[in-house]
């Protein structure tokens, strides 16, 4: 998953992939630069340490966000039950959230 490649997509498809400035059409992700490449990744850690109370500036590094989006995915992909089968932060979550927790500390120690 590639979180900068899927937010510039999404932008472009709601402009319909042309430039909002010049009208141009806008090219696939594989065609830009990398610079642009690593402005949307900025952009997306932004994002994405907004959305997890980790936020600022600094940019994280490829592997402490992998590990965050790699530990997200894990409780999306695998909630747990309470014995009532409803999802719930039970005993099976906790290692879940150590993970994604670690992943935190991964990005702030990157920095």
């Amino acid at each position: 998953m590639n979180l900068a490649r899927e937010a510039y997509e999404a932008y472009a498809t709601s402009t319909k992939w042309k430039s909002l400035v010049s009208g141009q059409p806008l090219p696939q992700w594989d065609s830009l630069s990398p610079e642009i490449q690593k402005a949307w990744g900025v952009s997306t850690a932004w994002i994405v340490g907004k959305l997890s109370g980790n936020h600022d500036w600094q940019i994280p590094t490829k592997d402490g966000l992998q590990e965050l989006i790699d530990a997200a995915k894990d409780i999306r992909d695998n909630p747990g039950t309470d014995c009532h089968g409803s999802v719930g932060f039970c005993a099976i979550e906790l290692p879940k959230l150590a993970r994604l927790r670690d992943a935190l500390v991964l990005l702030d120690s990157s920095r």
